[in-house]
């Protein structure tokens, strides 16, 4: 597993120009932290393939045993570091990708 994510993070990093600025190569370093969690992954790639979710419909896609609460906590901490937007429908917030580049990482 460390390998393949090796290996993808190494193809994310070398697919931009090698003159990348040093806020651009903070940026990516911020992101790559934020996402460095199972559930997060988990997040990113639920997101990828179903587009917009609730945090009820992620709850049912994830490990079973996360509790909403601390589900709640990983969407905010990766919508505040810009990787998942969030629009409010309702009651309910619809949580997506940012960028949609971000599942070539994974």
């Amino acid at each position: 597993m460390f390998l393949y994510l090796y290996l993808n993070f190494y193809f994310f990093m070398n697919t931009t120009p090698i003159n990348s600025s040093e806020s651009d190569l903070v940026k990516r370093a911020k992101t790559l932290r934020t996402i460095a969690h199972p559930v997060r992954l988990q997040i990113i790639k639920s997101l990828g393939v179903k587009k917009s979710l609730t945090v009820s419909a992620l709850k049912k896609t994830l490990v079973p045993e996360i509790e909403q609460s601390m589900l709640s906590h990983h969407l905010i901490k990766m919508k505040d570091n810009g990787i998942l937007r969030s629009k409010k429908v309702g009651k309910f917030n619809h949580y997506s990708l940012s960028d949609i580049e971000l599942l070539k990482v994974i």
